[in-house]
């Protein structure tokens, strides 16, 4: 019975546990999913910002005007005119797309080279952006308050750990880094001025949408509700088996106790208390049953029930006297205990093949005796 109990318990707290746990993997997958359509959709927003940046901060400087001019030369370099002019010369072979980029100022017919920039693989359409970032932080660097200001009036959150580095590498165009976990963010990094390597990087956290927020609480609600359950389940359990526990030194002192009571019989009582039933001694004081060198004890119930059918051998005893003399009614509950307990007696006689109890329909029981001994 216990070891039944123990294994339902642990069965069933398992299967809580798996359920939890699938709950949870569930939920983890849908939370990384949403948070990088989430960062997308964020790096988007903040493209077109960075942009309008550029566009605030070039109002606010004269670098160009609107547009570049250009013109070929004879030995055909490219030259672009500005505040600041800048050559761009392509391979001796001119078949491969490596050029150099020569930042100049013309001095009437004399030239003045400030600085040399080698970029590999652009065409002249990319190289016309990095110039414009290159001209624009000459005047005036990346703005974080610009920035700033614009990611609020957006509703995007608040960007965090603005930082200016040095890159590794020339890239063109804005980058971003998906950080997932209980506080997910999202890290861009973008090459203002990437002829320079600089480049500026700010962290923009990811809010917890509602459906996920609701769907958490959800979660902490089922896992609060499981673990009750559990505590519910253990202290039931403990209490049946406390209460089993119970029962049996009940019955145990209720059977040494009827036992020490009717020994206190002297043993000239007993023997005058003796009935014999074929070939088995029943000693009713005692709830004993004795056949050769087994001895069987019964409850107090079973031996008012044998005595009974024992005075009456070979005859039948109904079934509503046998009720009203041991339970006091003939109830349909008793009548159904009656039966049980005929099979207990039946069973403490069947040592005895000289005796057996028959049930004869609709009228009682029969205690049924193939020879009696002497006494």
């Amino acid at each position: 019975m216990e070891k039944r109990i123990r294994i339902v318990w642990t069965l069933t707290i398992i299967t809580l546990v798996l359920m939890i746990l699938g709950q949870l993997y569930w939920l983890y997958n849908q939370s990384i999913y949403e948070q990088s359509n989430i960062g997308k959709e964020l790096f988007s927003k903040c493209e077109s910002l960075l942009a309008q940046e550029d566009i605030i901060r070039g109002a606010s400087v004269k670098v160009l005007k609107e547009g570049y001019q250009s013109e070929i030369d004879p030995n055909g370099a490219t030259v672009f005119y500005s505040l600041v002019h800048f050559n761009i010369n392509p391979d001796e072979d001119r078949q491969t797309t490596k050029v150099s980029i020569c930042e100049v100022r013309k001095f009437g017919t004399e030239v003045d080279t400030l600085r040399k920039f080698n970029v590999e693989g652009l065409s002249t359409d990319a190289i016309t952006p990095l110039i414009h970032r290159y001209q624009l932080s000459r005047k005036k660097t990346f703005q974080k308050e610009v920035m700033d200001s614009l990611i609020n009036a957006n509703s995007l959150g608040e960007a965090i750990n603005f930082s200016f580095n040095k890159s590794t590498k020339r890239a063109l165009n804005p980058i971003y880094t998906l950080h997932s976990g209980l506080s997910p963010y999202i890290t861009i990094t973008y090459p203002y001025n990437p002829l320079s390597y600089q480049e500026v990087s700010f962290d923009l956290p990811i809010k917890m949408q509602p459906i996920l927020e609701s769907m958490l609480w959800q979660l902490i609600g089922t896992i609060f509700l499981v673990v009750l359950l559990v505590v519910c389940m253990l202290y039931q359990i403990k209490t049946i088996l406390f209460q089993k526990r119970i029962d049996g030194i009940r019955r145990e002192f209720m059977k040494n106790m009827i036992y020490e009571m009717k020994q206190s019989l002297t043993d000239d009582a007993a023997k005058d208390d003796v009935n014999i039933i074929g070939d088995t001694k029943f000693y009713y004081s005692m709830n004993e049953l004795n056949f050769g060198d087994k001895t069987v004890i019964v409850t107090s119930r079973q031996a008012e029930i044998i005595k009974i059918l024992s005075d009456n051998i070979n005859e039948v005893v109904p079934r509503n006297e046998i009720l009203e003399k041991v339970w006091g009614d003939d109830s349909y509950s008793n009548s159904m205990a009656l039966n049980v307990q005929i099979t207990y007696i039946r069973r403490a006689l069947s040592s005895d093949s000289s005796i057996s109890i028959e049930a004869i329909m609709k009228k009682g029981y029969l205690l049924k005796v193939l020879k009696n001994s002497d006494k």
